[in-house]
């Protein structure tokens, strides 16, 4: 009976984890184009030693 609750338990688990790494995937690419795309818009202000 634990052993059918652990894997009732681990697959929705596991689905976040998945979920929320493929969230933090998106929102790190799309933040690393929005960031090219302000410097290119706005000209490289921020200078080319700049993060």
């Amino acid at each position: 009976m634990t052993e059918v609750f652990t894997v009732g338990l681990l697959i929705p688990l596991f689905m976040l984890i998945v979920s929320l790494l493929v969230l933090y995937w998106v929102i790190r690419k799309a933040v690393t184009a929005g960031i090219k795309d302000y410097a290119q818009k706005h000209g490289d202000r921020m200078g080319s030693g700049g993060p």
